[in-house]
């Protein structure tokens, strides 16, 4: 929800009060954008090299390892 009034890059004015959203599920399931994007891989964007730590590394698998990102750290 806009906190103030704003004009966007392309010239859209969005009122105080208006919602903004972004389609986010066409882009997360845009093959374009991701291998095997309508099927569930839970560790699509866990960094590889921290899954490595953990007791069976071959296990973990992600379609799109060049996509990953070190969200949490597990490493204790």
């Amino acid at each position: 929800m806009a906190l103030k009034p704003f004009t966007m890059s392309n010239g859209i004015h969005v009122k105080q009060g208006d919602w903004i959203t972004t389609p986010f599920a066409p882009m997360l399931q845009d093959p374009k954008n991701w291998t095997d994007p309508h099927n569930f891989h839970r560790f699509r964007h866990a960094d590889v090299t921290i899954l490595a730590s953990l007791e069976k590394p071959d296990s973990f698998k992600s379609p799109d390892p060049d996509k990953t990102a070190l969200l949490t750290d597990i490493r204790g």
